[in-house]
């Protein structure tokens, strides 16, 4: 059995809470952009601390890396390098990154629901006022 670093996964928790809370009180990118600076197993949500302060350019190189090999699609960094990209203007870079993720998410067996409302922001972002269609057509 593989021990738990209850250290990491507190960092990891208040990282997505500075980065993401909708409470503006609790919301503090900057911090969380230093936490994920200074722990290289939170790299993930760097671009996504980064996204939250407004840092597009930087957070699209961080969004940018790829999944290891034969690692599950990371739904989360995929879906704000969609957000990012939207937000840069690049939307059919954008469109593009949310295709290739809901096709690579149709391939899979598991997937990770708690980021699952990560794709839907990227869906809407980039599929604004078209009709909702959870994975698109072949």
């Amino acid at each position: 059995m593989q021990a738990t670093n209850f250290a990491a996964v507190a960092d990891a928790r208040r990282l997505e809470l500075w980065a993401t809370c909708p409470d503006s009180r609790l919301r503090d990118a900057g911090r969380a952009v230093a936490l994920a600076r200074g722990t290289p197993k939170l790299r993930h949500w760097l671009g996504v601390a980064l996204y939250a302060e407004g840092k597009y350019d930087e957070a699209r190189a961080a969004l940018a890396a790829p999944d290891g090999p034969g690692e599950f699609p990371h739904v989360r960094r995929r879906s704000y390098l969609v957000l990012t990209l939207s937000r840069l203007g690049e939307k059919d870079a954008a469109r593009r990154e949310l295709d290739a993720l809901t096709e690579d998410l149709r391939s899979v067996s598991r997937v990770a629901w708690p980021e699952l409302p990560d794709w839907a922001a990227a869906r809407d972002g980039v599929h604004r006022g078209e009709p909702p269609v959870l994975w698109r057509k072949k």
